[in-house]
């Protein structure tokens, strides 16, 4: 092989690759950037350029601004809750127990299942009408839980989807913390008993701070998956009732498909990008700084 061949090899190498993300991902981001300035109704390309038109309106548009409420309260819930819950799970997974593998596939099955079936799942569970759990809480004597409407109550919506969303997503972030506690070493521990360290003494002063990088990957992918969040909260409420449960990307579907602004959807898409890199950002710098120190 010459030495020019040798120097193009990991061009070439890395083309294939290169060509797919520039189709697939770059041209259709530039184009719905352009379309995001002109007032295409999603069905003929006779659009016109109106400037800034989409995102002064976007900016002022009270129903824009409760789901950027909205998507904030459900993704702050999910972060929070599917957190601590899959770092609890994972200490539990992480102690000696017999069939600790099926325990471990049982938990993380959920995040495998597809979104929609899922809310369909909890619609009939939930349901005041003929839901299971309102049979189990009238056999407890808990009435007042039996009546409650629990999609379609605007007191309870977004609390019962948050509680959805978490119950199938707390396996995959147990997974990522079960797989940090395996590097943390057992001399550690062995050690901290030693100098009559108890267990909490030992989870704040060795498996968190050894886990931070766990942490830091578990809350950022939480953050964009909730950010961007969709086909389990349209199954589940259909973004109401009364706008209770309109996230962002329910937002954007109704403006663009039943609204036939797909020009104006796309500029929320665009702001909702520029959000998502924003925080990204932010968290990563946090983060990664609490690594450092730790």
């Amino acid at each position: 092989m010459s030495s020019k061949t040798a120097k193009l090899t990991p061009y070439i190498a890395v083309l294939p690759a290169f060509l797919i993300f520039t189709l697939f991902i770059t041209v259709p981001f530039l184009e719905a950037f352009r379309l995001s300035f002109t007032d295409w109704d999603g069905l003929f390309f006779d659009e016109s350029y109106i400037g800034f038109r989409n995102y002064l309106e976007m900016l002022s548009n009270p129903y824009f601004l409760n789901s950027i409420t909205v998507t904030i309260i459900y993704s702050l819930g999910v972060v929070v809750v599917q957190n601590i819950t899959g770092l609890f799970l994972a200490l539990l997974i992480d102690q000696e127990l017999m069939f600790k593998k099926t325990y471990k596939a049982v938990l993380f099955l959920p995040s495998l299942l597809s979104s929609v079936v899922i809310g369909y799942v909890f619609s009939y569970m939930l349901s005041s009408h003929f839901g299971i759990m309102r049979n189990v809480f009238d056999f407890f004597g808990l009435n007042t839980l039996a009546e409650i409407d629990w999609f379609g109550n605007a007191g309870t919506a977004l609390f019962s989807v948050i509680l959805v969303t978490c119950w199938q997503f707390m396996g995959y972030t147990m997974v990522i913390y079960f797989g940090a506690l395996q590097s943390v070493p057992l001399e550690l521990y062995e050690s901290a008993s030693i100098d009559g360290a108890g267990r909490l003494s030992k989870f704040t002063n060795i498996t968190f701070p050894l886990i931070a990088q766990a942490v830091t990957i578990n809350v950022i992918l939480t953050t964009i998956g909730c950010l961007k969040m969709f086909d389990l909260i349209w199954v589940l409420t259909g973004g109401g009732p009364a706008m209770a449960t309109q996230t962002i990307g329910i937002y954007i579907y109704r403006s663009a498909f039943h609204g036939s602004r797909a020009g104006y959807g796309t500029a929320v898409c665009i702001f909702m990008f520029i959000i998502i890199v924003i925080i990204s950002f932010v968290q990563m710098k946090l983060l990664t700084a609490r690594e450092v120190e730790a």
